[in-house]
């Protein structure tokens, strides 16, 4: 990897289980670490709820809802990267808007939960 392409060990972060990459935000603020961190405050703030809706949907089988609120949170997963939590939330997307989604859909909502959980703590961290 050149060193033009290597990422910036200031934006990529770690707890030792989940890796948090924040260089997308720091492009799209030009490194503005004020607004870095009010877009992070805002995604910590919503996050949590899309979360909660996209299990409350699950567990009612709602899948238009589901399908709506993983596609709400994937907006935000795209700039702020922890893992694969944007691959999660594209599966869970797809699978709730086929209307029959597999059996380890439930899984994958407790995996992306259990991310986003230990990105907040990082996140809050770095930002706080």
């Amino acid at each position: 990897m050149s060193e033009e392409n290597k990422p910036d060990s200031q934006f990529v972060f770690t707890d030792g289980v989940v890796v948090v990459d924040i260089t997308m935000l720091k492009d799209l603020t030009d490194g503005d670490l004020p607004s870095m961190k009010s877009i992070v405050d805002v995604f910590l703030a919503q996050t949590p709820g899309y979360l909660k809706e996209i299990q409350a949907h699950y567990e009612a089988k709602n899948w238009d809802a589901l399908y709506k609120s993983a596609h709400l949170v994937k907006s935000s997963l795209s700039i702020i990267k922890t893992d694969n939590m944007f691959e999660m939330a594209v599966q869970i997307e797809s699978e709730a808007k086929s209307g029959n989604p597999s059996d380890s859909i439930g899984t994958l909502i407790a995996s992306l939960q259990e991310k986003f959980n230990r990105a907040q703590v990082l996140l809050l961290e770095k930002f706080q």
